[in-house]
């Protein structure tokens, strides 16, 4: 079973999750607020309500509720302290260097099968410990952790417009990409890479866009980011032709 992960950048340590949610909450918030000046919100003349102004601001929270239990069946060997197990969360609130000497909340993705790939970071976490052993370590954690969405494009070069884009991850042009995979001058164009990293790293690489990795899955059959052991390469798809047989 494909198991949640958190990728946290630079470096691509992999943090595993001991269990997979059994849901996760999306916030969206539009950005829309009450413009104001010092000491009060502005309101149109005789309004009973407060202007609202668009200022672009909009962001995508998403809540994870996450269970550690050493005691499970399928928990890592040789681990008493289910802490062990969570330290490795609230790293990822931790400020790192970056290369211009400040400092910065790392980077986290959060990887699940392939429907989930989704950058960010982490704004919060919490954790509550309980079925103690005799002598008070903890063996099951509940982690509550707040995810908020960070748009890719901001750090990638856009190789490829976004309208085009848009069209290309459409569930109707992900399944002609799939069914374009057993056209011999599609596979003819084709290139061929050893499948080392994930898709959506190769897709940042091959494309300029890592939201591309869909189109890399749906070509190649598969059914994760990670690389796999039994496919050790892969065909890159000629995004241009397939932007063209999409448009």
């Amino acid at each position: 079973m494909e198991r949640i992960t958190f990728l946290v950048e630079p470096g691509d340590t992999l943090v595993h999750c001991m269990l997979n949610p059994e849901s996760i909450v999306v916030y969206r918030n539009s950005g829309i607020g009450s413009p104001h000046l010092v000491g009060s919100a502005i309101s149109g003349r005789e309004q009973c309500i407060d202007t609202l102004l668009y200022d672009g601001n909009g962001t995508t929270i998403i809540d994870l509720q996450l269970l550690f239990d050493v005691t499970l069946p399928d928990a890592p060997s040789g681990i008493e302290n289910v802490r062990d197990l969570t330290t490795t969360l609230f790293d990822m609130t931790k400020p790192i260097d970056n290369d211009t000497g400040g400092r910065n909340i790392p980077r986290v993705r959060i990887i699940w099968g392939k429907n989930w790939s989704v950058s960010g970071v982490v704004m919060a976490l919490s954790e509550r410990l309980d079925y103690f052993s005799s002598e008070g370590v903890p063996r099951r954690s509940w982690v509550t952790l707040r995810f908020q969405v960070v748009d890719d494009s901001l750090d990638n070069q856009e190789t490829i417009e976004n309208s085009q884009k848009e069209k290309l991850l459409a569930p109707e042009s992900l399944q002609a990409i799939q069914k374009s995979a057993s056209n011999a001058e599609v596979l003819d164009s084709c290139n061929t890479m050893a499948f080392t990293d994930r898709l959506d790293v190769i897709a940042q690489k091959k494309y300029g866009a890592p939201q591309l990795w869909k189109v890399i899955a749906e070509f190649n059959n598969l059914d994760s980011v990670n690389p796999r052991e039994d496919q050790p390469f892969i065909k890159l798809p000629p995004m241009e032709e397939m932007v063209k047989e999409n448009g």
